[in-house]
């Protein structure tokens, strides 16, 4: 016999105000089991992590993003990507042999 057909014999066995009194609480238990959560606003999240900012000049950090790898010189390119533990893809079959002569140890 299943747990939900035992437990049927056993409210079945109950008297009706016993039956009522059951249900009351099983709705009390459900719906406070299945209430749905209340939504969270995303101004919960200002100010979380602003230590890590701390001693660096946004503006700078910015034109620092803004720069990249798209505007550095393609001697800096090598220094750029180590600095920022990037992987150099080319497409430029030269550039490999520029930097390679030039005893670019970033460049492999």
């Amino acid at each position: 016999m299943s747990t939900y057909n035992a437990v049927l014999t056993q409210v079945l066995r109950l008297s009706p105000d016993e039956q009522l009194q059951l249900i009351s609480e099983l709705l009390v238990y459900v719906r406070h089991r299945f209430q749905p959560k209340p939504k969270r606003s995303i101004l919960e999240l200002e100010g979380l992590g602003e230590e890590i900012w701390r001693g660096i000049d946004a503006q700078e950090y910015v034109n620092h993003e803004r720069m990249g790898l798209a505007q550095a010189s393609y001697e800096e390119i090598p220094t750029v990507s180590q600095a920022e533990n990037r992987i150099l893809i080319t497409r430029d079959r030269d550039y490999g042999n520029l930097n390679y002569h030039k005893n670019n140890d970033s460049v492999h």
